[in-house]
């Protein structure tokens, strides 16, 4: 299921339709200083960063993403949030 939110009202209804098995977002370090707030909203919430800029988009990035996936297990009712 994918689906573009546009504010961070509208995730608190999708969440309870959606009902996740896990939760998890990924940001950068910057961004991630700036939506704190709006991070601590999202109860039972694995987070992890990814840097800044072009190096965000190197193979080596999405390794270490899957690797997450796989170590928090992640599973095909999971939610992943991209900020």
């Amino acid at each position: 299921m994918s689906k573009i939110l546009y504010s961070i009202n509208q995730l608190s209804p999708f969440l309870k339709k959606a009902k996740p098995s896990k939760i998890l977002i990924i940001t950068s370090k910057t961004l991630i200083k700036k939506l704190e707030w709006a991070i601590r909203k999202i109860p039972h919430t694995h987070i992890t960063t990814l840097p800044d800029g072009e190096f965000a988009k190197e193979w080596g990035q999405l390794e270490k993403l899957l690797e997450y996936f796989t170590k928090t297990g992640l599973d095909r009712k999971s939610l992943i949030i991209a900020l």
